[in-house]
């Protein structure tokens, strides 16, 4: 299932969507949410999200969200301007369907190879062999990439592109290792509780992760816990560098998908 987040510019992350990761007790469809980025063609820079894309961490992937031609009538083969739809349309409705192509291809030459995929896995070999995304504002993901996806499925084996590589950035900081049962588990850190800074600091980690897993830091507000930094690529590997003023703080590690182990290095711990 490939399904356009919308055009609403939607932080999906907002409290008011239930916050982040799938709302509590719901099941991980596989699904596959696609965001809209710019196009080559537009002057911007590609890969960037327009203004008007729904996002947030729940958003796997992007598509081309502009300027994108069909096959149809319009100002490319004559006609009146009941047809002009038929041009070139945009929106996370012409990004969904670039997403599906590629899901297609990537379906038919890993069927041919001898490879099994489930949703789960498609969704995962899409956002680890995509092009990232560039620019600054909300989190549509990386922008795919068949030919990367197709060279990483092998003959037969895990479509998993490779070993992500070790952390970087965090030597020196203290370490913990655990592991998550499935989707919508989580671990609380450390030890299912909070540590505390007395004045400015940075607050560093570093996750290496079996399963889609994403990381986060949370900051008592003094009724509840509040989300003040995250890394979801779901790849494998995340890392947050946060400045952080006095307070209490907690990281927490959270299944999008998948099970597994996990290894964190972080301050606080």
């Amino acid at each position: 299932m490939v399904e356009a987040a919308g055009n609403g510019a939607q932080d999906l992350d907002d409290p008011c969507y239930g916050g982040e990761g799938f709302p509590d007790g719901k099941g991980d469809s596989g699904a596959i949410i696609v965001g809209a980025g710019a196009s080559s063609r537009s002057g911007r820079t590609p890969g960037e999200v327009l203004s008007y894309s729904t996002y947030g961490s729940r958003v796997n992937v992007q598509g081309w969200g502009e300027m994108v031609a069909s096959a149809g009538y319009g100002d490319l083969q004559g006609g009146d301007e009941t047809v002009q739809y038929t041009d070139q349309f945009s929106g996370t409705s012409s990004a969904s369907p670039i997403v599906t192509g590629a899901v297609a291809l990537v379906s038919s030459v890993a069927q041919q190879k001898g490879v099994s995929l489930t949703p789960a896995q498609m969704r995962s070999l899409l956002v680890k062999t995509g092009t990232p995304q560039k620019g600054s504002g909300g989190h549509i993901g990386p922008l795919p990439n068949v030919l990367a996806a197709v060279n990483s499925l092998g003959e037969g084996t895990d479509p998993d592109p490779g070993t992500d590589p070790e952390p970087t950035g965090c030597t020196g900081l203290a370490s913990t290792t655990g592991a998550l049962s499935g989707q919508g588990d989580r671990d609380i850190l450390p030890n299912g509780s909070w540590f505390r800074t007395t004045s400015a600091s940075t607050q560093h980690a570093c996750l290496k992760a079996d399963g889609e897993f994403a990381l986060y830091l949370q900051k008592w507000n003094g009724a509840s816990w509040d989300y003040v930094a995250k890394s979801t690529s779901r790849t494998g590997t995340e890392e947050i560098t946060y400045s952080a003023g006095a307070g209490y703080y907690r990281w927490m590690v959270y299944s999008w998908a998948g099970s597994g182990n996990y290894s964190l290095l972080a301050t606080g711990l």
